[in-house]
């Protein structure tokens, strides 16, 4: 099968999957593209199959092509030159924290300790999903919190790195303390150990719109 699987047909299966998203564009994004490559080459290594490196240059040189199409084609259509998610502004934080912290509802309550955790450890949401009581200490004037592993750990290497959380008493909207605290306060113990409820991240996103 490897065999007759070509450069050029994987360079069509990425224009397929370009014009099956929701832009229908003809070229995928570069950190699509590189997805595709990662899991390309991935499939060959648990195949245990190495690419020949006339079969790597062609691909690199494919992928080069692909990377200035995309770029030509949003210059031609106008297309939004930034990837992924923006990011939040600092405003629009001390904004939803506010709010938040007005609101007073259990699910208000969770949602500020989420968000001010995620903010202040500077990590993923799924980090902070998995955060553990085990975890975490607290070391001098701020709580330390230790990952298992991360995105780019996946190993667990950096288990010893202490990430921190300190306290804001000048602003209490924004203070990660306070906010946990007050979730602590609010809700049950959490199963095995965690800090946050298993389901977190669909809570969020499931969560009503904080009325301004």
């Amino acid at each position: 099968v490897f065999e007759t699987l070509t450069v050029r047909i994987f360079v069509d299966f990425l224009h397929a999957r370009a014009r099956n998203n929701k832009e229908g564009s003809n070229f995928l994004s570069k950190s699509g593209c590189g997805s595709y490559r990662s899991a390309f080459k991935e499939l060959y290594r648990r195949c245990g199959l190495k690419m020949g490196q006339d079969y790597e240059d062609d691909l690199k040189t494919k992928f080069k092509g692909l990377n200035r199409g995309h770029a030509y084609e949003k210059e031609k259509t106008g297309g939004r030159l930034t990837e992924g998610k923006d990011p939040m502004s600092f405003a629009l934080y001390k904004l939803l924290c506010k709010k938040m912290l007005e609101d007073g509802s259990k699910e208000a309550i969770f949602a500020h300790a989420f968000l001010t955790m995620t903010w202040n450890l500077i990590c993923r949401s799924k980090n902070t999903v998995n955060i553990h009581r085990n975890h975490i200490t607290w070391g001098s004037d701020s709580i330390t919190i230790r990952f298992a592993h991360t995105k780019t750990d996946v190993e667990g290497g950096d288990q010893a790195r202490l990430r921190h959380v300190f306290a804001n008493p000048y602003n209490l909207d924004i203070c990660a303390v306070t906010s946990l605290a007050r979730n602590l306060h609010a809700s049950l113990p959490k199963k095995y150990g965690r800090l946050l409820d298993a389901k977190s991240y669909q809570r969020c996103k499931t969560l009503p719109l904080i009325h301004f």
